[in-house]
């Protein structure tokens, strides 16, 4: 894959493939808890919803280290999900419940399964788009939350410089995080700016409206240290 086939690519399956194993756990897993929550209309299920909350919960703190996705909560979740997803029979519904089926695997049931992140996030983005009537539209939006979780793997030049980390920069950056609201964006773009950021790339990508904004966010995680 070239570069440009990767900023205009149209198929989320087939960027994530490229990346491949490079996946780390956090972020697989905030990828397919933002590909499952475009669907929210089909989450109503109190089980899909606490399946969700628990993924959104463990990589909640900005400071705090990862830990592995491995959690009693987790673990008691995941059969409850199972059964949920199996008792689904219609599209779109269906798709969408395996899909939180495979973002919400922790990491023994993987193991034991020997399903490595690549193959979760496949599975998830695939299952998704299964059920859904517009394939084509469902492919290009999990494109973009890609490349905002991912970034540009090809601009292997891209740093945050430690001066860039000001106090206010930092401080706006895990307050997006945690709030998981990203209306903010444009001004940690000011501050980075008044940090001597001078960037197009990370600039242009927190002043961008119409860009889709998730936990995870490739800026966001660079400013905090996150991988």
């Amino acid at each position: 894959m070239t570069e440009k086939q990767w900023l205009a690519g149209t198929s989320g399956e087939g960027l994530a493939e490229y990346w491949g194993e490079r996946f780390t756990e956090r972020k697989a897993h905030l990828l397919m808890l933002a590909c499952c929550r475009r669907h929210r209309a089909h989450l109503k299920n109190a089980t899909m919803i606490a399946a969700l909350d628990a993924i959104a919960a463990h990589y909640a703190d900005p400071v705090a280290a990862d830990a592995p996705f491995e959690s009693e909560t987790l673990r008691r979740l995941y059969p409850r999900v199972n059964a949920v997803a199996g008792r689904r029979v219609n599209a779109p519904g269906r798709g969408i419940a395996f899909g939180v089926l495979a973002a919400v695997e922790p990491a023994s049931v993987a193991s034991d399964l020997q399903e490595t992140l690549r193959y979760l996030v496949y599975s998830c983005l695939h299952d998704i788009v299964s059920g859904l009537p517009d394939m084509d539209a469902e492919h290009t939006a999990q494109a973009v939350l890609v490349r905002e979780v991912l970034g540009n793997p090809f601009n292997k030049k891209l740093k945050i410089k430690p001066a860039w980390r000001t106090d206010t920069v930092l401080a706006l950056a895990r307050q997006v995080h945690i709030d998981d609201e990203f209306s903010a964006m444009p001004i940690l773009a000011d501050a980075l700016q008044d940090a001597g950021c001078d960037s197009d790339p990370i600039l242009n990508h927190c002043r961008d409206t119409a860009q889709v904004h998730v936990r995870g966010c490739w800026v966001l995680d660079m400013l905090l240290g996150k991988k």
